[in-house]
């Protein structure tokens, strides 16, 4: 493990950790019946949910995983947690970056995988088949890209699944989690994420600079792919496991922005701006709703949209 001292921009030292077993010279390799999956973890002061992400790439039955870990120089007990996984991680660094778009790049030069997916702090796999099953489907070997559904977990203990969607809608905005795609690595050789809109990943911060100017380059980077005719293949099975109540939950307005940013670069037609400034309006009424009832009903109406969801799905 590498730790010594970097001179931040005002002059102040900063910490550079860095560790893994690729220090000792141990790099993994894909085969041609056996893709190398890199999962890459971002994190910021999340020592109460790190372990249980790290623990559900771990425990994945599918052989063949790098694991990588980076921290954006977090201030609580991030980098003692990933001490202790120090021995089963390929490659893990703790220093201040410069938006979660910066540390996922960071991510993906470091990652020697055939695939790579995000599987944030927080996020974890929905089971420990996961992985297995997309092989066993043979679906890493037919496309390029490749995604399912996810678990939403809310506060109060209520679960639900929030289904993909077809990649045809992709000009509408993401079809699924990013905690449930996977790419092949060598699409982000010309295509690293975008980091010019000012995410931050310190939630503290929030985002900065206007609505205008913020770009959601998850999805950016997936309508690219879409536009540029790259294979995408959609799986009946749900991948990730995800905390209800982060940034796409809380700041529904602003991804709605973020979304119309990334889809105007694509030269969009009539039809597709005013769907995204409808989106951009009908998010606002959401958001103003959510704030004028109480948890409870709030609560009782996610039960019953789920509810409704469930009884419709069985009846098809």
């Amino acid at each position: 493990m590498k730790e010594m001292m970097e001179s931040a921009n005002a002059g102040e030292p900063r910490l550079f950790l860095e560790g893994g077993t690729q220090a000792s010279g141990v790099i993994k390799r894909g085969t041609e019946g056996r893709p190398l999956i890199s999962v890459i973890t971002v994190v910021y002061n999340g020592e109460s949910v790190l372990e249980a992400t790290l623990q559900s790439s771990l425990c994945q039955t599918y052989p063949n995983i790098e694991i990588l870990v980076i921290d954006g120089g977090s201030t609580d007990k991030t980098v003692e947690v990933i001490r202790r996984f120090d021995s089963s991680i390929d490659y893990w660094v703790s220093e201040r970056d410069n938006g979660i778009y910066d540390a996922m790049n960071k991510g993906l030069s470091r990652a020697t995988g055939d695939w790579v997916i995000f599987m944030n702090s927080g996020d974890e796999f929905h089971s420990s088949a996961v992985i297995q099953a997309l092989h066993d489907r043979g679906a890493l070997s037919r496309y390029d890209l490749v995604y399912g559904d996810c678990e939403m977990v809310y506060a109060n203990g209520y679960k639900r699944i929030l289904p993909s969607r077809r990649v045809e809608n992709l000009w509408k905005g993401m079809v699924c989690s990013h905690q449930s795609l996977f790419a092949k690595r060598s699409l982000f050789k010309d295509n690293p994420f975008d980091n010019s809109g000012g995410i931050t990943s310190d939630t503290s911060k929030r985002e900065t600079g206007s609505r205008r100017q913020l770009v959601e380059s998850d999805f950016q980077f997936a309508l690219k792919c879409y536009v540029e005719k790259r294979s995408f293949g959609r799986v009946p099975i749900v991948i990730s496991r995800v905390a209800a109540g982060g940034r796409s939950y809380n700041k529904r307005v602003t991804i709605a922005f973020s979304y119309y940013n990334v889809v105007k670069k694509f030269k969009p037609n009539l039809r597709t701006i005013l769907y995204h400034w409808f989106n951009i309006g009908w998010q606002a009424v959401k958001v103003s709703t959510r704030a004028l009832l109480f948890a409870s009903v709030t609560d009782a109406l996610i039960k019953a949209k789920g509810y409704i969801y469930t009884v419709m799905t069985k009846q098809r």
